[in-house]
Order: C-alpha cells, then structure tokens, then sequence
C-alpha cells in the first residue's frame, strides 16, 4: 500500500504516553517522513461546536495550492472521545508485546538504585512505563526437591487438573510436602536460587512454607498485571497499618487468588505518590534511601484514597525491595558482600477493603488453579 499519511488527534495525561491515533483527515506522504498537511496549534469553541484547523498542501512538502481548512465536531463529541481515551489510558493496554504497563518515574538505568538526596531527587517528574521481566526465574536444579511427591502436594493446592503447575511455575512450597526431613534448611540466605530458605520478611508467612525463588534488588522488575486478573497471593493479619487498604504480596504457589479488577502499577510506593498526590514521599532512613527502599508510610493511606477516588480497586507495587534473607539484616546489602541479600517483593492493594483481620472481610477469596473455584477463607 505505501506509506500512510494523515492528521490524527491523541489524548494524554503527561506528555509521554497517548492513546490511539484518531485520524481525522487524510494526508499525503511526502519526503523526510513528513506529510502535505500539518495542523493548526489548538482548538476554536463557538457554542456547542468545536472547530480544528488545518494547513492542507504545505511547501516544499507539496505543489497544490497551500490553504487552511476548517475540521468541526461538537463538544458532546469531543467529550465521548475524551472518555474513552482516558479509559484507554488508565486500562493498561498492553504494549505491542503483550506486556502492561508499570509506571516509574526512576531513569531505567536507575533500577536498581536510590535517588539521590537532595535536588537531584526532585529530577525525575515525567513517568516512563515499563514492561517489566517475566516472573518464572531460570530453571533450577531443585535438588531438594521430592520429585515423586510434586503430583500430590500440587494437586492438594490446585485440585484435580488435567495440566498441574510444575515446580517451576510457582515460587514457594509447602515445607512438609516436599523437602526431606532431614534437610537442614538455611536460616539466611540461600546458596542458589532454587533452594528453599525460611524467611522472606515478617509480613510474609514462614511457618508451612518455604520460600525458593529470590526476586532481589539487582534483578529487574517483574511484569504488572492486566485488569480483572486473578492474582495468587499470601497475607498476615494483625497489621494496624492495614486500616485503609488490603496489603498482599503476590507468591505462586500459594493457591489463593484474589481479583484484581481494575488495577494500575507502579515500580515504588514512591512512584504512587509522585502519581496521585503529585510529590514524592518524604525521606526515609539514610540506610533505606541508600538501597533504594520507599516505605512511604506517611503518604501511602493518602495514596490509597486517592486511587479509590479516581475508580481503581487495586494498587501493584512490583518492586518493593525491604525484605533480607539474612535475617532481616541488612548489613551485606549495605556493604556489597551479598546484594542479592535484598529481596523485593510485589504487592497488592485492594483499596476497598481493609487488611487488618487475615481474611479482609468484603474480598472475595477464590481457589483451584487459576482462581476457578470459592473459596472460604
């Protein structure tokens, strides 16, 4: 067909990420990449109509006769439209690689590390989105695991399916199911990232299960989820923090979903706040700052009305790097002996429910493989 050419309307937030092409005048491509026609800066309201302008058969671009032509719609019109970009825009649409969208306003050669103090922490006011890795880690050894008993303790979480995870489709195991008894088991930090250790981070449950793929502050990001995904998902109650939102990490191998709905993501809780309250959080501790860990606890009650305000159900933070598998220690991260000591989880906030009690009342629990199933929680 050739090359096209047109003139297209496109609505966006921030400057960076627009919706879909509207096209709203046919156009001729000429050299450079350029096209014959360009259009006029603005719009011209008069009443209930909305007029747009355009520069038909511009020099040297062409050798028609140069003009200005009137393009005219109504604002009810213009309103739909509006609507349905933003909707487009707040859906998370996935980029051309299947992909949605995280929102960070990190550099990307900054994601593994803090912001500066000071003015230059300031710098970064225009979001980027990012794609994010896949979840599954490289496959492991799994030397400790009891492969003739993986059958059973998947089919005891998932239930009776004809295609059962494997083991590298989750990232934690029931401890009695399928490690030796006599399998001496790391308080700290694993020697690979396939074998199991105890502890994520005292938000996390340790007792029954064991934790075996590390996420860590050197790795990048994993992908966010879409709308109306079904997230498996671990959580403790007890919090008093948790009185404005339902705080979750998203684990595999848990075999407890909850929906997500409508969701947006971001890298970092400070990332939320630079989104919805329109500054950064206040500093933290210097040694949290130093390894890039935004608790944002005076801002995120804040951030979690906002988003309920604006339409979303849920909140994902997939890099929330405050978790040590030295025992919560984070003295070889600090000093370089062991960055892979710092783990990063990925939350989930259900902003309409409140995460003080284990099973947040009002949030729908669901089980079998994929979320299929009730579940009582």
């Amino acid at each position: 067909e050739g090359p096209r050419a047109f003139v297209a309307v496109a609505l966006s937030r921030d400057g960076v990420r627009f919706s879909r092409f509207r096209e709203i005048l046919k156009s001729t491509a000429a050299d450079q990449g350029r096209s014959t026609d360009h259009p006029v800066d603005g719009l011209l309201v008069r009443g209930d109509n909305v007029f747009l302008y355009a520069h038909r058969d511009v020099p040297p671009f062409s050798r028609g006769r140069p003009r200005i032509v009137r393009l005219e719609t109504t604002l009810d019109e213009l309103r739909a439209y509006t609507v349905k970009a933003k909707a487009e825009l707040d859906a998370a649409w996935p980029p051309e690689d299947g992909g949605p969208v995280t929102i960070a306003y990190r550099p990307a050669n900054k994601t593994a590390a803090p912001l500066a103090s000071g003015a230059d922490r300031d710098l970064p006011r225009v979001a980027t989105y990012r794609v994010g890795a896949e979840r599954i880690a490289a496959p492991g050894a799994y030397a400790w695991l009891k492969l003739d008993a993986w059958s059973a303790h998947a089919r005891r979480i998932y239930g009776d399916v004809e295609h059962l995870p494997t083991i590298g489709d989750v990232d934690l195991v029931r401890r009695e199911d399928l490690l030796p008894p006599t399998m001496a088991l790391r308080a700290g930090c694993p020697a690979s990232d396939d074998e199991p250790f105890k502890r994520f981070n005292w938000h996390a449950p340790y007792s029954s299960f064991r934790y075996f793929r590390r996420r860590t502050a050197v790795d990048a990001a994993p992908r966010a989820f879409a709308n109306g995904s079904m997230v498996e998902v671990t959580h403790c109650g007890g919090s008093k923090f948790e009185t404005n939102g339902a705080f979750f990490y998203a684990f595999r191998g848990t075999g407890l979903y909850v929906n997500a709905k409508k969701t947006i993501a971001f890298e970092t809780h400070d990332d939320a706040a630079r989104h919805f309250l329109g500054r950064r959080c206040v500093d933290g501790k210097p040694v949290d700052l130093q390894l890039g860990i935004f608790q944002c606890d005076a801002e995120l009650p804040e951030i979690v009305s906002a988003a309920r305000s604006s339409g979303w159900d849920s909140l994902q933070f997939t890099r929330h790097c405050d978790a040590f598998c030295h025992g919560g220690k984070m003295g070889p991260a600090l000093d370089g002996t062991d960055a892979r000591s710092q783990l990063c989880g990925f939350e989930l906030v259900l902003v309409n429910a409140a995460g003080t009690e284990a099973c947040p009342a009002g949030v729908e629990f669901r089980r079998g493989l994929g979320g299929t199933e009730a579940c009582a929680c």
